[in-house]
């Protein structure tokens, strides 16, 4: 006969979940660095890329600062 306990089952979703949630925070502040480098790299201003993605300066601040 099997014991099912199911907050054991659930806690394992945790940290699944948290593992995954880490890798995604780490993959999306290696993406803000790495648009920041290029931009620099380029010479182009927060503002210029701004202009040229459509996106608002204060939302680039935010990817590259990692916010």
């Amino acid at each position: 006969m099997t014991l099912k306990i199911p907050w054991l089952v659930q806690n394992a979703s945790i940290d699944s979940t948290l593992k995954h949630t880490s890798k995604s925070i780490k993959l999306l502040l290696e993406a803000g660095t790495i648009l920041k480098e290029r931009r620099q790299e380029y010479g182009i201003s927060r503002n210029k890329l701004a202009e040229r993605t459509r996106i608002t300066p204060s939302v680039l601040e935010a990817i590259e600062n990692g916010w």
